[in-house]
C-alpha cells in the first residue's frame, strides 16, 4: 500500500542498554546520528575481518552498526576509509551500455531494474500532476544512469541532466546527454534553483553527512520543485541491508522524515512497495524545522532493529555451529546461491579456504566464478560422504529453489540453511 499525503568473521550482538564516505565515518569515529543528531549505542558488530559489500564483494574491514534511540536511524561505522574505495574500486554495471540486474521475470518476460525504477518514477509524479513536457530532472548520484535513458526515451522532451562524484560513467552518458547537461565532482552555478525534479536512486544509503547532500539537492530544486529518493528499506524485506558495509545509512520512515524536515523539505509520498527492497520518498522544499520532536512509533522501529540484529547474531552463531561439527579438512563445503546472502554466508566461515565452489544457475557467474571460487550449474554434483552444502538463500527460496540446487544424493544434515535460525518476528 502507498501511503500518500498532499498536505505539506562472526557476529555479536548488544541490547538496548554516489559521494564517498570519508574516512571520519569509521569505526573509531564521531558516534553521533547523522538523521537527528542524538546519541547512538552499538546494536551489532561485524567482526572476524571480514565484510560484505553492496556489489557482493568480500572485504578485509570490521564495522559496527549503531542506532539511534530518538528517531530509530541506524548507521554502520566501516573499519576502513570508503573514500579510495568508491573512487577506484567500486564500478557498478559498467561493463556494457545494457548491462543492468533482473529485476522480476514475469510470465518469462523479464524486468530489468533500470526499467523498473523510470515506470514507477514516471508513474508517482503523474499522479502528482508533474509529469508534463519540458520536465527539468537532474539525477543526483546517477551512476551509469540506467533510469534516466529509459525515461528519455519514453518522455524524450524531458531535459535529463545528470550528476555524479565519479567520471567513470561520462562514456555512457555521452550516449543520451548533451556534456552541458553533465557534472561531475562539483554541479554548474547555473543549476540552482533550475530544477523540477532532483531523483535519488539508491545513492543516499552511501553517504557520509546525509544532511549535506540533501541540502545541495534543495538548492537544485525550483521554488516548486520536488525530490524522489530511492534508499533500501533495512526495516521490512531488505533486512540484509544491515550486513552491507558500504551502505553506512539505514532509513527507517521516522528518521528519514525527521532528516528531511530539518533540512528543510515536506513529504509528499511514502511509498514501502513499489521497490521489493526499497523505499520511496517524495518532498517538497518548505521551512526547515530544527527540532522533528520524538515520535510515538520510535520505539517500534528501534526495536525492529534490534531484532534485526539479534537475527543476524543468531544466523551466524548457527552457521558457525554447522561449520564446527564439520571441521574435519578433508570435507569440503558448496554455497548453494551465488548471490549477496551466498557471499555473506562465503564472508562469515571461519575457514574459506574450505570452500570448494558455488552452486546456482546463473549462466554468467558459471562462466566467470564468484569470489574467486567455480560456479556450478545444478545437476553437475553428485554428492559424496564428504559434500556439505550452505544455503546461501533467504528462507522462502530455501522452500522454492533450494531444493533444485542441492547435490544429487545429498544428506540432510550435510545440508546447513536458514530454518535452523530463529525466525525474525
Amino acid at each position: 500500500m502507498i501511503a500518500t499525503t498532499l498536505c505539506g568473521a562472526g557476529v555479536s550482538v548488544l541490547g538496548a542498554d554516489d559521494h564517498v564516505a570519508s574516512s571520519a565515518f569509521a569505526a573509531s569515529g564521531p558516534k553521533g546520528c547523522m538523521a537527528c543528531g542524538g546519541a547512538t549505542q552499538v546494536v551489532l558488530r561485524l567482526d572476524g575481518g571480514r565484510t560484505i559489500s553492496s556489489l557482493g564483494r568480500v572485504l578485509d574491514a570490521e564495522a559496527e552498526v549503531r542506532l539511534c534511540d530518538d528517531c530509530s536511524h541506524c548507521q554502520t561505522h566501516p573499519s576502513i576509509d570508503l573514500g579510495p574505495y568508491y573512487a577506484s574500486e567500486y564500478k557498478t554495471l559498467a561493463a556494457s551500455d545494457t548491462e543492468d540486474d533482473l529485476y522480476e521475470l514475469s510470465n518469462g518476460v523479464p524486468l530489468y531494474r533500470g526499467q523498473h525504477m523510470a515506470n514507477v518514477l514516471a508513474a508517482t509524479l503523474d499522479r502528482l500532476g508533474r509529469l508534463k513536457p519540458g520536465l527539468r530532472l537532474l539525477d543526483f548520484g546517477c551512476g551509469k544512469a540506467l533510469a534516466m535513458q529509459h525515461l528519455q526515451a519514453r518522455l524524450p522532451l524531458t531535459a535529463v541532466h545528470l550528476y555524479d562524484v565519479s567520471r567513470d560513467y561520462v562514456h555512457f552518458w555521452d550516449a543520451f546527454v548533451p556534456a552541458s547537461h553533465q557534472a561531475c565532482h562539483e554541479m554548474p552555478q547555473d543549476w540552482a534553483g533550475s530544477f523540477d525534479v532532483v531523483t535519488s536512486f539508491f545513492s543516499l544509503e552511501h553517504v557520509a553527512e546525509p544532511a549535506a547532500e540533501l541540502q545541495r539537492i534543495r538548492h537544485g530544486l525550483n521554488d516548486h520543485g520536488v525530490l524522489y529518493a530511492v534508499v533500501p528499506n533495512m526495516y521490512s524485506h531488505g533486512i540484509g541491508d544491515m550486513l552491507v558495509v558500504d551502505h553506512v545509512q539505514h532509513y527507517s520512515e521516522l528518521s528519514m522524515r525527521r532528516l528531511l524536515l530539518s533540512v528543510g523539505f515536506e513529504l509528499l509520498v511514502v511509498d514501502h512497495e513499489s521497490h521489493n527492497q526499497g523505499s520511496i520518498y517524495v518532498a517538497r522544499k518548505a521551512e526547515p524545522v530544527s527540532n522533528g520532536g520524538r515520535s510515538a512509533d520510535v520505539h517500534a522501529w528501534g526495536q525492529r532493529a534490534r531484532d534485526i540484529a539479534s537475527f543476524w547474531a543468531a544466523f551466524n552463531a548457527s552457521l558457525h555451529a554447522f561449520e564446527g561439527r564439520h571441521d574435519q579438512e578433508h570435507k569440503r563445503f558448496h554455497i548453494a546461491g551465488a548471490g549477496f546472502l551466498g557471499s555473506y554466508v562465503f564472508s562469515r566461515l571461519r575457514a574459506p579456504e574450505r570452500l570448494a565452489g558455488f552452486i546456482d544457475s546463473n549462466h554468467h557467474k558459471q562462466r566467470k566464478g564468484w569470489q574467486s571460487k567455480p560456479v556450478l550449474a545444478p545437476g553437475t554434483l553428485v554428492a559424496g560422504p564428504d559434500t556439505i552444502v550452505l544455503s546461501g538463500l533467504n528462507a522462502e527460496q530455501e522452500e522454492t529453489i533450494l531444493p533444485a540446487l542441492l547435490p544429487v544424493g545429498i544428506r540432510r544434515e550435510a545440508v546447513w540453511g536458514m530454518r535452523g535460525v530463529q525466525p525474525l518476528r
